[in-house]
């Protein structure tokens, strides 16, 4: 009995082991689920793990060996777990259908694994939690290198001391032949830095020698920088191992010094870059080869020496040719502009091509207008593919862009409108043109320079573009009173020469190739020499900005005549009649912001002009200030006319009280971008009879720029409805003026109005009371001034405040500004910031 109640008593525990096993087989299942999310999650651990090694090494610190240890775990881990799981999928495939395995044991002992691996699994990644995972290395030491007393280099040697302390100086070359102290003085300055406080972080030390190869100078760099063999020995390419050594470099202040150099040593494939270093690294290098001295130093020019006094002409001589003309020192072209020619060779057409080289005759990194670039490339006739003028602007602004895209031409910071070319691309650019330096003087550009020398001479016979800048009279003389030949000269500029009144005698005599001749930058000049009547092969005139009074009859010899611009020639007062109308090719006249006299083609306000214009064939682009209301009415009954026209300015019409306009005229007026209209004393309403057509498509579909200055009367500029492409507007001393846009019944809600305005200029305008009488968006604008409009109380800015986004500036009065109503405080307090006082 007594026995019977002790086995009674098995009975329990027996089934609470048996319940408390079982679970390996029943759950076996779950439990795996749980043991793959497990692992997953260990590996996502090892994997931030890794990151932060990664991180910390590329920051100079060694991982710490425990690192290793688990990362090692976590992979023989990896490697198990898959194993348990490839052996559980096999046994759950043989289950019976009562669910459970037909080999118990076996799939109990795998449970039993499960389990275990489980716990381990996450007991692993519990480890992985590391506070750190590497630890600083100490700073790198400097190797004393072993020297002999030096005599006669310490004035180098303080010298160079010197430009150490210089951020700006950041390559630092020394020249000389074999035997001269090049490496003792190299040697000297690392021991400078043994016994010297200062803030560079690593000294490498690296001797280049004439079998150097780029492998072998990573090695040697590596070492100093000591980065782990198995980081090193995974970097299978040279670009790779040039990148690791990049990642440690950019973070450090270091010092390279690279000794007796035969060959061009391409640092970027090593990995050393100074132009992400924000650290003011430097780089100090020897060698005996002058000329390989002079392309490593092209960028950063040091005048340091070690030869003999008697060289230093030599020298200066280098430098002169370098800064002139890089293709004359030996290895340039292949060393440096071959590389930049891909990008050339890579534009698609001679086209763009030729309008790239013809880029080299302005001075290097100047900033050069868009718009006169691609004037001067229409004046030489490289656009002649585009169907009119219109067009070749079209293409000539795409060559522009194309052009940026390629790196060959340079936005300007500060001015939209303005290109410019950095001074080696400007020196490819010149080298091409020479064939490949072949031909140098075939352009010729001189700056500040005693231009006409008699040694010059045999040049001007070669030149075939050739521009002036910032030369004065005096440095233009005659030569032995022989007229000067430019026989072969095509292309003539001159610009910022205010300082020169006149040529010398017979100076344009012998030019019989000439296409393209710009003075617009001889702003003195008062007469126009007469041999230029003579240029019969001239295309392209320029005379704009000058103080030409008077342009003679003979002007009509110049019968190739395509283009002639005459801006901004106040002093103008005479051109003859039927001059203009017997150039039988003229295309493009301009004649913007000139003055007017009596009895030649300037008179009667414009008209004789408009009549010659008219009568011309190929005419197709027409600037030009009219006078009167006659000259008005011309222009309102020519077709011809109003599709030529693309600036137009209204002055001093003293009749004109009101100026209607049909929708045709200006849908024909398509090409217009500028209209100015000006001291009109008596103009009260300038109206476009709409009729049943009141679609604003296609409307002024290029006016974007509209001036209207000192016009007492005028009571509003409603018709600007339709200018959707407008981007400037300047309203000045317009007295009777209470709405800029109409809120009349007629017009709806326009909510595109002003869509593309970037500036805005009201003055004073004492009775303006409104912009608009609906908010507007405003997305474009950049810059508006309100000045001496008491009476404007609200800007009309969109409540979500659109105008913001690129807004950059308000100018205005003080009182104006505190009196202004707003829609809340938030919309005052966005606009405030860009408020500056006027005065």
């Amino acid at each position: 009995m007594d026995c019977l109640g002790s086995l009674l008593g098995l009975v329990p525990c027996l089934c609470a082991h048996a319940a408390e096993h079982s679970v390996y087989i029943c759950d076996l299942e779950e439990n795996l689920g749980v043991l793959k999310k497990a692992m997953v999650e260990l590996k996502n651990v090892s994997e931030d793990v890794k990151r932060r090694v990664e991180l910390e090494e590329q920051q100079h610190m060694r991982r710490r060996s425990v690192v290793d240890s688990w990362l090692h775990r976590v992979e023989e881990m990896e490697n198990e777990v898959t194993e348990i799981l490839q052996k559980a999928d096999e046994e759950i495939q043989k289950k019976c259908p009562g669910c459970c395995p037909r080999k118990c044991c076996l799939a109990y002992e795998l449970g039993k694994i499960v389990i275990k691996k489980i716990s381990d699994v996450i007991e692993q990644k519990n480890k992985g939690h590391l506070e750190a995972v590497s630890d600083r290395i100490p700073p790198y030491p400097v190797d004393a290198l072993p020297m002999e007393n030096t005599v006669g280099l310490d004035f180098m040697y303080q010298r160079v001391c010197s430009y150490l302390q210089d951020e700006q100086m950041e390559i630092i070359g020394l020249y000389g032949m074999g035997g001269v102290g090049k490496t003792t003085l190299l040697k000297k300055i690392n021991n400078y830095f043994l016994t010297t406080d200062h803030n560079f972080e690593v000294m490498i030390w690296v001797v280049v020698s004439k079998s150097a190869s780029i492998e072998k100078v990573q090695e040697v760099i590596r070492n100093k920088l000591q980065i782990p063999d198995e980081t090193w020995q995974s970097r299978s390419s040279k670009d790779d191992k040039a990148m690791q050594i990049w990642k440690v470099l950019k973070t450090k202040k270091f010092v390279l010094l690279l000794d007796d150099i035969w060959e061009r040593l391409d640092l970027i494939q090593v990995g050393v870059s100074l132009q992400d270093n924000q650290n003011t690294s430097k780089i100090i290098f020897t060698t005996r080869s002058e000329d390989l001295f002079l392309i490593q130093m092209y960028k950063s020019l040091l005048k340091l020496l070690l030869k003999r006094v008697k060289t230093l002409a030599r020298w200066e001589q280098a430098i002169k040719e370098l800064r002139n003309f890089p293709a004359k020192i030996s290895g340039m072209e292949d060393e440096l502009f071959h590389r930049l020619k891909f990008s050339y060779d890579s534009l698609q057409g001679d086209t763009i091509k030729s309008c790239f080289l013809y880029c080299s005759i302005f001075l290097e990194d100047c900033e050069i207008s868009i718009n006169k670039l691609v004037e001067l490339w229409i004046g030489d006739g490289f656009l002649a593919e585009a169907g009119d003028i219109y067009e070749a602007r079209v293409l000539g602004r795409k060559f522009i862009q194309d052009l940026k895209l390629a790196c060959l031409l340079e936005p300007v910071e500060t001015q939209e409108y303005c290109v410019k070319m950095h001074d080696v691309i400007h020196d490819m650019a010149l080298w091409i043109s020479s064939e490949f330096g072949k031909e140098k003087n075939k352009v010729l550009v001189y700056d500040h320079a005693g231009l006409f020398e008699a040694q010059e001479d045999a040049r001007w016979k070669e030149a075939q573009r050739l521009s002036l800048w910032n030369t004065s009279f005096e440095e233009i003389k005659e030569i032995d009173q022989t007229p000067i030949q430019f026989p072969k000269l095509q292309t003539f500029l001159i610009r910022k020469c205010k300082d020169l009144h006149e040529f010398p005698t017979g100076f344009f005599l012998f030019m019989p190739a000439i296409r393209v001749l710009d003075l617009s930058g001889a702003s003195s000049i008062t007469e126009l020499p007469v041999e230029i009547y003579n240029l019969i092969t001239l295309e392209y005139l320029k005379l704009s900005h000058t103080k030409i009074s008077n342009l003679s009859g003979e002007l009509k010899n110049l019968r190739l005549l395509r283009c002639l611009l005459l801006d901004n020639m106040y002093s103008l007062r005479k051109i003859p009649l039927q001059v203009i109308s017997n150039l039988p090719l003229l295309q493009w006249f301009s004649q913007w912001f000139s003055a007017f006299a009596g009895d030649n083609v300037l008179f009667d306000g414009g008209s004789a002009l408009l009549e010659e214009l008219q009568s011309l064939e190929h005419m197709s682009d027409i600037s030009i200030n009219l006078y009167s209301d006659h000259s008005i009415n011309i222009l309102k009954n020519s077709h011809k006319l109003q599709r030529c026209i693309r600036r137009l300015c209204l002055n001093a019409c003293k009749d004109l009280t009101s100026l209607k306009l049909s929708p045709l005229s200006f849908r024909r007026m398509k090409h217009l971008e500028s209209l100015f209209v000006k001291n009109c004393l008596q103009l009260e309403v300038v109206e476009i009879k709409v009729g049943k057509e009141r679609s604003l498509q296609g409307w002024f579909q290029s006016l974007h720029e509209v001036c209207i200055w000192r016009c007492p009367k005028l009571l509003n500029l409603t018709w600007l409805m339709y200018a959707e492409s407008l981007e400037y507007l300047n309203v000045q001393n317009c007295e009777s003026m209470e709405e800029l846009v109409s809120s009349d019944d007629e017009f709806e809600e326009n909510l595109s109005l002003f869509s593309r305005l970037t500036s805005l200029f009201l003055i004073n305008l004492p009775r303006l009371q409104s912009i608009y009488s609906h908010s507007l968006p405003l997305p474009s604008l950049e810059t508006i001034s309100v000045i001496d409009c008491m009476m404007l109380r609200r800007l009309p800015f969109y409540p979500n405040n659109t105008a913001a986004d690129r807004l950059k500036k308000i100018t205005g009065n003080q009182s104006w500004w505190d009196g202004l109503l707003w829609e809340d405080e938030t919309t005052r307090h966005t606009f405030s910031k860009y408020f500056s006082r006027w005065q």
